[in-house]
């Protein structure tokens, strides 16, 4: 039988146009989706570029600023130790606020007002100034301000070498006890800090409402907890006892050129002669019978009033006398530059002579050697002064230096605290001060107003800003 012949279907045209446009759109949009890809990496690359490059110059500026601070340490430690060449006492009381310029940083020299805790003051602070957590009293450490009973018996269990505890106080039977246990040190505190290891003590007690510790009310400390800083808005700082307290203070038994004093308890050829050389004939004659009649002396001021010297007299002899054979002296406190809740703290006080002592103190230039301490018998009177006089200095050896340095653009700062040491120094004018102690406080912020940071920020030059800052202060 004869079958019909089948014949394949032609394509369609309208099919294959139909078909061509599908593909081409889907390759389109995977095209889009492509170059989005593609765009979106580029943004981020870029963006991630952007931000590695803004790390890098953060990184530098702050490298910058850091190394412009030890810089700075350096310069410190060179004056320091040509003021001690030049028989002065070191003092730097002269360092201008409006900061001071290394290369391409601007740098100040910070320090605590105590007389205003809204400000600075600008140079460096001894740490004579300060009473000394080593060889304080019980009595003299109740007197400093936030100071409890048991802190101060805690302060005196932690550094005796015995393993009585006084009442109130705390051994190793207590701190044994503590989470992570060890034993209390029976020795004498190295730190500041590690105050923060004795009972009852903490931030909040040894740097009061000042979190930054740059010694001055900041808005955020003055704000109730809005700003997340616990203070009690009242106007005032709250120091902490870490403003008041020092473990670095000791003097070589010598006068400012490295020569050893002269023991005014003994009959001596060195103590005939320094007087031979200051008075006439006569008054050496004087003298001479009424110091043999006098001794023993409490302390130097001790022999000025009972010898009936002349102020002139005794400051040209003051700084060559002594009254103890020990080769240091350590924690003196220094009347030209304590604070008044320190002197109020000392052997003999009472609440109110501190502050007359400020009010009366000379005010000594930046090179002129330090005073004797003779004038405080005009304020104290005899009695209360000779008391005191033991415990009393005219100059500091060991020097605090708080630097701030920020970069030029205002982009990277560092703030570097040491403590350094002139008394190597003292008759070795080879010698640089000794670096004892250094802290970088540059975690905790900017410690100085910040609309110097937001003026160089804006473009503002580092002299304008740092005029403009230094007008404030006027």
């Amino acid at each position: 039988m004869h079958r019909p012949t089948q014949h394949n279907p032609a394509p369609s045209t309208r099919g294959n146009a139909v078909h061509g446009r599908r593909c081409a759109g889907a390759a389109f949009i995977i095209t889009l989706l492509v170059v989005t890809v593609l765009a979106s990496l580029v943004l981020v690359f870029a963006y991630s570029m952007r931000a590695e490059a803004m790390a890098a110059t953060n990184h530098a500026a702050v490298a910058e600023a850091r190394w412009a601070a030890y810089g700075v340490i350096e310069a410190v430690r060179g004056d320091l130790a040509q003021d001690i060449a030049n028989g002065e006492s070191p003092r730097l009381s002269d360092v201008p606020a409006a900061g001071g310029r290394v290369g391409g940083t601007v740098y100040w020299l910070i320090g605590p007002d105590y007389n205003d805790d809204t400000q600075h003051v600008y140079g460096i602070a001894g740490e004579s100034s300060k009473l000394n957590l080593n060889n304080a009293t019980y009595e003299m450490l109740i007197e400093l301000p936030g100071m409890t009973e048991n802190n101060a018996a805690a302060i005196i269990d932690w550094r005796d070498d015995d393993t009585e505890t006084a009442p109130g106080g705390a051994e190793s039977d207590y701190y044994l006890t503590r989470p992570t246990p060890y034993n209390a040190k029976d020795g004498p505190f190295e730190t500041i800090g590690e105050l923060a290891m004795v009972r009852g003590f903490n931030a909040d007690v040894l740097f009061g409402e000042d979190t930054n510790q740059n010694g001055r009310l900041d808005p955020t400390e003055d704000d109730g907890d809005a700003s997340g800083v616990d203070d009690n808005a009242d106007g005032s700082l709250n120091r902490g006892l870490a403003a008041f307290t020092t473990v670095y203070s000791s003097e070589p038994n010598t006068d400012l050129t490295g020569e050893e004093r002269i023991n005014i308890q003994q009959r001596s050829q060195e103590l005939g002669a320094l007087l031979n050389d200051l008075v006439d004939e006569d008054r050496f004659a004087e003298l001479a019978g009424t110091i043999d009649d006098n001794r023993p002396y409490e302390n130097v001021l001790d022999f000025y009033i009972r010898n009936e010297l002349t102020e002139a007299e005794f400051d040209a002899m003051h700084d060559k006398l002594t009254t103890s054979g020990q080769d240091e002296r350590t924690g003196l406190v220094d009347v030209y530059t304590a604070s008044a809740d320190v002197l109020n703290a000392l052997p003999g006080m009472k609440p109110g002579d501190g502050e007359l002592l400020v009010a009366d103190r000379p005010v000594l230039a930046a090179d002129e050697p330090p005073g004797s301490i003779a004038w405080i018998v005009d304020t104290l009177g005899e009695e209360k002064a000779t008391a005191v006089a033991g415990r009393l200095t005219n100059r500091s050896t060991q020097f605090t230096v708080d630097v701030v340095a920020v970069t030029e653009d205002g982009r990277g700062f560092c703030r570097l605290r040491v403590v350094l040491d002139v008394s190597p120094t003292i008759g070795d004018n080879a010698t640089l001060p000794e670096i004892v102690y250094i802290q970088d406080l540059t975690g905790l912020g900017w410690p100085m107003d910040t609309e110097i940071l937001d003026q160089l920020r804006a473009g503002v030059t580092p002299e304008e800003v740092a005029q403009a800052y230094s007008d404030t202060l006027q």
